[in-house]
């Protein structure tokens, strides 16, 4: 099983600030560690050239207060004084020892100060101690006589780095283990939204749609979690559209297929023999097969304008032809009400012909449904305002309440929805002008003016 993403985080961080601490540790101590030995070099560099000044006489004349001196002087500095000749053989050594004396130095530092040049290093020797060997030339004339070589311990820094190495130690593992902590602290900061987004995504795949999510601060996990809870939002919509869509569309084929069936029973159950019963009883019948027949074609529009990728092809065009056609194709269906139009004369406007056409068919409908059999007054109008296209239906039927407005809209959404089942609408009609109006980017609203019903809808130009 993979990790989760908390403990990789945490693991992540851990290793960065132990591998900083690390890092830090090392370069500290190692700057301090070159600290102390080039100031103990430099240190004694100044003392073998203090000797060298007065192993001038030693090496010149064989002066043995020289000798003394330079003894006494290495007592003072904690340090072994060697005096070598120009060949690099042994000729005073501060600590008296006569297996020294006579002998021949090859140090890489003695032959540098017999060669005219001071330095410096540091040896191993032989009990486990560190030394520093400090060679320089002893000059007259500016010519070499032999060299001064100084040997001194380096205990006592090494002790002290010890003490220094040890401290830094023990302050890296507190300073990892408050690491450790911080970085769980900050693993849990930051999983802690990623682990609540996943949460809400599992619930969403189990079919809990609408599900939110805190949003805790405004970065970009809180913009994700912004735009998750507008994304599950949106889905929970229209997860209950499509359950209320659903609900509508089998309520409205269900109830001229219940007036259907009641029909057909009777029929089989009467023992009437006269044909103009039976004839009656099959228009009722055909009646409601038109309706159901009606309210298919309108669904199965409405779902293809809702498709996305659907082409609208618009193109300039006469509009009052258009109107005059929708007209001609209700005028039967309006009887006596007074159908009327008004188009601005040579009036051309990129518009979708069959959206175009559903939309004043749809509207002239629903008006002249909605409008007196006898008085009713029906009117379209359309003219140019600046960059739009303004198309008006206005009725003088019996209004639109204020309150049912907003949801006109909405399909199967009826006002009168008794006297709609008997007119054969679904609430649907609408809904589809709605969407032919929207996808040639215009709008509709719906004004009570003076008594009248007015359906505006804007489609720009292009």
């Amino acid at each position: 099983m993979f990790p989760s993403i908390k403990w990789r985080l945490a693991g992540t961080y851990m290793t960065i600030i132990l591998g900083t601490l690390l890092l830090f540790s090392y370069l500290v101590f190692n700057s301090l560690e070159n600290y102390y030995l080039e100031e103990r070099e430099k240190t004694y560099l100044a003392h073998a050239n203090i000797i060298a000044g007065s192993g001038q006489e030693l090496l010149l004349s064989g002066d043995r207060n020289s000798f003394y001196w330079a003894r006494n002087y290495g007592n003072t500095i904690d340090a072994r004084v060697l005096m070598l000749d120009k060949t690099g053989k042994v000729l005073m050594d501060s600590f008296g020892e006569p297996w020294l004396e006579g002998r021949t130095l090859e140090h890489r530092e003695v032959r540098s100060a017999l060669g005219g040049k001071s330095l410096t290093g540091i040896h191993n020797i032989q009990n486990g101690k560190r030394v520093l060997y400090v060679a320089v030339p002893v000059l007259h004339d500016k010519k070499v006589y032999g060299a001064v070589m100084l040997v001194t311990g380096l205990g006592d820094i090494f002790e002290t780095l010890a003490r220094v190495e040890s401290q830094l130690i023990s302050l890296t593992l507190a300073s990892g283990a408050v690491a450790a902590m911080l970085s769980w602290f900050l693993a849990v900061l930051l999983t802690g939204p990623i682990k609540e987004l996943t949460t809400g995504v599992e619930k969403m795949t189990r079919g809990k749609l609408g599900v939110r999510v805190p949003v805790r601060s405004n970065d970009e996990m809180g913009r994700l979690a912004k735009a998750f809870n507008i994304m599950s939002g949106k889905l929970g919509k229209v997860e209950q559209t499509r359950r209320e869509f659903i609900t509508n569309a089998s309520h409205e084929f269900k109830s001229p297929l219940g007036s259907m069936k009641a029909l057909a029973q009777s029929l089989l159950e009467s023992d009437e023999t006269d044909p103009t019963v039976y004839r009656e009883f099959l228009a009722d019948i055909d009646a409601e097969i038109d309706r159901l027949a009606r309210l298919a074609d309108e669904l199965l529009y409405l779902v293809r304008l809702e498709e996305e990728g659907i082409k609208v092809r618009r193109r300039a065009q006469p509009v009052s032809p258009l109107v005059e056609r929708v007209l001609g194709l209700l005028r039967s269906q309006a009887g006596a009400r007074k159908l009327k139009m008004d188009v601005q004369q040579g009036l051309y406007w990129p518009l979708d012909e069959d959206l175009t056409l559903r939309i004043l068919f749809n509207l002239v409908h629903n008006a002249i449904k909605y409008t007196s059999p006898e008085t009713g007054s029906i009117k379209v109008t359309a003219m140019a305002d600046g960059k739009e296209m303004v198309l008006r239906v206005i009725d003088n039927g019996e209004g639109i309440p204020p309150e049912e407005i907003p949801y006109l809209f909405d399909r199967f959404y009826r006002v009168d929805k008794t006297r709609s089942r008997e007119t054969g609408g679904a609430g649907l009609g609408l809904s589809i002008v709605k969407q032919a109006a929207q996808l040639q980017d215009g709008r509709i609203e719906v004004i009570n003016s003076h008594g009248n019903t007015v359906f505006e809808v804007k489609i720009p130009d292009l």
